[in-house]
């Protein structure tokens, strides 16, 4: 039995990507696998799950290290985790780095002089130790610095919520646009999403959307977001705030378009439950979807740029119904084939055991 120990910095809560992928991610491996089993290591927090073993900060020792075989970090910028690589490796055991959006060149260039001096004297000696790099798609590795030669694919898997009924989307009343995610002007190009509906009423005297936006961010910036939204004076743009769970299933199936106006991801859990819920996406380049919208049809992709987004905005709003729901389907087809929890867990357990087994 190969026993494996996920390692993450970030709070586990829903409101996080990583924080809402690793506790279903690790119920599913150790559900799915009979050859590996997977535990949880919270190094800058506490956290407890009664479906499988967490170890906290302050509960790590040298003999529960000996007790694993491969070790992957989720995310990067956590100075604990040099210190704990180092341990890793002086025991001669495998590390994997799971760097989920932060090796994305867009996102390097953010705090530019400070990520510049902690790549230097950290975290490109620790991703350049590890066995290997773990990206979600070929998009993000395509689009990220690449410090290590050894690069492995892993896409996250969801735990579908689809029923048999299948929700048709009309095109009156108008399409229902829904945006869930951190409000995070930098990262997550909430600016660009509202500068874009600026430009659609100035330019396009377009005088109304129905966009419910969704999520947390500092009290800073949602104050900005209800300053911007007022400013806009949509009758139909609102925000929302975080919403999870069942309330966040009821929502979905309620809409008909996904949006995302991100400057960088790896690829997030939003727009896999958007996709299985039948919502395709309206995304910007910088949610590196490029060869999944290609290949699968589940929605449109623009430059990452207000202007951009305007020009799809407007010509998704006139889309036809039946190409809507066509994609409504495709979406539905795509979770289940390509994001399988079943499936996945077998291609992680054999890159994990191919790892592993170089080393030993």
């Amino acid at each position: 039995m190969m026993k494996v120990l996920h390692i993450v910095g970030n709070k586990i809560e829903s409101s996080n990507g990583i924080g809402r992928l690793l506790p279903e991610m690790i119920v599913m491996q150790n559900n799915y696998s009979s050859d590996m089993e997977s535990s949880l290591y919270c190094i800058n927090d506490t956290y407890e799950n009664a479906s499988f073993e967490v170890i906290n900060y302050n509960e790590m020792n040298d003999s529960l290290i000996d007790n694993f075989d491969i070790f992957i970090f989720h995310g990067l910028y956590f100075y604990r985790y040099i210190t704990f690589a180092k341990k890793i490796r002086s025991r001669n055991k495998p590390y994997l780095i799971k760097p989920h959006s932060s090796l994305i060149t867009h996102a390097q260039k953010k705090s530019l002089i400070k990520k510049y001096l902690a790549n230097l004297l950290f975290f490109k000696g620790f991703v350049k130790h590890a066995n290997a790099v773990i990206f979600t798609n070929e998009d993000e590795a395509k689009n990220s610095v690449q410090w290590n030669d050894n690069i492995l694919y892993e896409g996250n898997g969801l735990q579908s919520i689809q029923s048999t009924e299948v929700r048709l989307r009309k095109k009156n009343p108008p399409y229902k646009f829904v945006y869930l995610s951190r409000i995070d002007f930098s990262h997550k190009g909430t600016d660009i999403l509202l500068d874009a509906l600026m430009l659609l009423k100035e330019s396009n005297k377009i005088d109304n959307l129905d966009l419910a936006i969704y999520g947390k961010g500092s009290q800073e910036e949602e104050n900005e977001l209800v300053r911007r939204i007022n400013q806009l004076n949509f009758k139909d743009v609102s925000f929302k705030g975080p919403i999870f769970g069942q309330q966040k299933n009821d929502m979905f199936y309620e809409k008909d378009i996904f949006i995302l106006t991100s400057r960088y991801e790896g690829f997030p859990m939003a727009i896999l439950e958007a996709l299985d819920s039948g919502l395709p996406c309206l995304v910007t380049q910088g949610v590196n979807m490029t060869s999944i919208i290609n290949n699968h049809h589940v929605g449109w992709e623009c430059q990452t740029t207000p202007q951009s987004v305007a020009e799809l905005i407007l010509y998704v709003i006139n889309i036809d119904e039946e190409v809507l729901n066509n994609m409504t389907l495709k979406s539905r087809e795509y979770i289940i084939k390509q994001h399988d929890w079943s499936a996945l867990v077998k291609y992680s357990e054999s890159i994990y055991a191919d790892v592993y087994k170089r080393v030993v």
